[in-house]
C-alpha cells in the first residue's frame, strides 16, 4: 500500500514538471515573438514620433509594454528557476540559466 502511494507522488511530480517545462518553452517562444515584433515593427516607428511628442509617447510605451513583459518574464524566470533547481548540475539547465540571467542584465541595463 506503502508503496503506490509513492509511485502515486511520483507520478504527480512527473506532470508537473512537464507543466513547468512547458510553461517555460512557451513563455520563452512568446518572448522571443514580442522581442522580434517590438525590433522590427514598434522600434522603427518611433521615429515617426514628433520630437514635441516623443516623451509622452516614449512614457506610455514603457507603461504599456511592461504590462505585458514583466508577467511573461517572471514566468519565464520563475519556471526557468524551479528547472534548474530539479537538476542544478544538468549542462543544458545551467546554459538555460545563465542565458536567462544575460538577458535580465541587458534588460534592466
Amino acid at each position: 500500500m506503502e508503496a503506490g502511494w509513492l509511485k502515486a507522488l511520483f507520478s504527480g511530480w512527473q506532470h508537473s514538471w512537464a507543466l513547468v517545462l512547458v510553461l517555460h518553452v512557451a513563455s520563452t517562444m512568446f518572448m522571443v515573438g514580442l522581442i522580434w515584433l517590438v525590433q522590427i515593427v514598434h522600434y522603427p516607428l518611433f521615429a515617426q514620433v514628433g520630437k514635441d511628442t516623443f516623451l509622452a509617447y516614449h512614457q506610455r510605451h514603457t507603461r504599456w509594454i511592461t504590462s505585458i513583459v514583466a508577467p511573461l518574464m517572471l514566468l519565464e524566470l520563475a519556471t526557468g528557476l524551479l528547472l534548474w533547481l530539479r537538476a542544478p548540475s544538468h549542462p543544458f539547465w545551467i546554459i538555460n540559466t545563465l542565458g536567462l540571467a544575460v538577458l535580465w542584465g541587458t534588460t534592466a541595463f
